[in-house]
């Protein structure tokens, strides 16, 4: 009697375990599509981030922030293989590498440079790894800059190439 006892709470508490499991997978799983009309993008960023989403520029980070994510338009006049620098402009970096740079990719037939990279920024107080995707485009060019803290780069970097790999442009009707 004790050991069919044993056996039932041992089964209740494998199928509670598996519906906690279940049920994290899938809320890390949802995830919001965001536009914006001045940068002529669409994307998507897990639904429970912390979204800013500015005309300009669009900065977002987890809610534990070991993770997260910044669009914006490089400056003019800087050539579009030199975005590092305006990105240094905007997130305070003391050392800032880049390990692969500038490698040709498509992205849901949109022409961009891909790079890779970690560095310490002074802003977060940790040292991050980083993805970046420069969405080429003669007039309107882009910078997507995918973050996350060096020491949880294997837990996150699923997520931040996702990210990247969601961009598309908003069609012709959406423009202004």
């Amino acid at each position: 009697m004790i050991n069919v006892k044993r056996s039932r709470f041992v089964l209740v508490i494998l199928i509670f375990i598996q519906f906690v499991i279940t049920n994290s997978v899938h809320s890390q799983d949802e995830w919001q599509v965001y536009s914006t009309e001045y940068l002529n993008i669409s994307f998507s960023l897990p639904a429970d981030w912390s979204v800013d989403l500015q005309q300009d520029e669009v900065f977002a980070v987890s809610k534990e922030n070991l993770i997260g994510f910044l669009l914006f338009r490089p400056s003019t006049g800087i050539a579009i293989e030199d975005y590092a620098l305006d990105i240094k402009k905007r997130i305070a970096f003391e050392q800032f590498d880049l390990f692969i740079k500038n490698e040709e990719i498509k992205i849901n037939n949109i022409n961009a440079l891909a790079s890779e990279g970690s560095g310490y920024a002074a802003e977060f107080d940790e040292q991050l790894y980083f993805f970046i995707i420069t969405i080429k485009d003669s007039e309107k060019p882009l910078v997507a800059f995918t973050f996350c803290v060096a020491d949880d780069l294997i837990r996150n970097e699923k997520t931040m190439k996702e990210i990247l790999l969601s961009f598309s442009k908003l069609t012709l009707g959406s423009q202004k």
